[in-house]
């Protein structure tokens, strides 16, 4: 009920999720294509960073590029810049990886945030014994993400403190960054964990009750 993505939406406007459950609108012909080439582009850069920080065999990897091209056929007329893309996506998470050594990366990272019916995907996490990084891969190109206050990521990064802390060490600090490689837009912003953690308990979580109660 209550995604992430939409967090801006429902944590402006309760009803909001209640309405949209309801209505079930459709997305238009033009806005199906843009989530359709995110989805292509999400994938490709998940492949390739698989490939260069999981070791992939050569075996694995052609055998997902096939599965990829397959599956987004559509887009193969596009593939050269979309793979350009990709591989600064992979190379934005080597630079963070380098920046900690002990770090430990994960991609298409799937978790509870603390909050009710809240559950989302991060593109990739970086965990090590002081800190969390959250990267969110934005393909378009019509509006500038910004990480500073982005509820999104937020919630990202509180679901990957329930996750992980603890597990390398006490997390201090999570970062959120944003990487949107079509306009040259990377955008980093940080918390302390325990600023992140009352940010949601304290202005999150009875927004969400709300929402998910029937007078929202």
């Amino acid at each position: 009920r209550l995604s992430p993505s939409a967090s801006e939406r429902w944590l402006s406007c309760p009803a909001s999720s209640r309405l949209e459950a309801e209505l079930e609108p459709g997305e238009a012909p033009q806005e199906a294509v843009y989530a359709r080439e995110g989805t292509a582009a999400h994938a490709l850069g998940e492949l390739l960073a698989s490939q260069q920080f999981h070791r992939l065999s050569d075996d694995e990897y052609l055998a997902r590029l096939q599965q990829w091209r397959g599956e987004f056929a559509e887009f193969t007329d596009r593939y050269d810049g979309m793979r350009g893309h990709a591989l600064a996506y992979a190379e934005l998470i080597g630079e963070r990886l380098d920046r900690h050594p002990n770090s430990v990366l994960m991609l298409e990272q799937r978790f509870a945030t603390g909050v009710p019916e809240c559950k989302g995907t991060s593109d990739a996490v970086i965990v090590s014994p002081e800190h969390i990084e959250i990267i969110d891969l934005k393909y378009g190109m019509g509006v500038a993400v910004e990480s500073e206050g982005n509820s999104q990521f937020r919630l990202y990064g509180a679901g990957a403190l329930e996750a992980f802390d603890g597990l390398l060490g006490d997390i201090e600090t999570v970062y959120m960054t944003v990487f949107q490689p079509r306009i040259h837009n990377v955008s980093t912003a940080s918390m302390r964990a325990v600023d992140l953690r009352e940010w949601r308990d304290a202005v999150v979580i009875p927004i969400a009750k709300e929402a998910l109660g029937p007078n929202a």
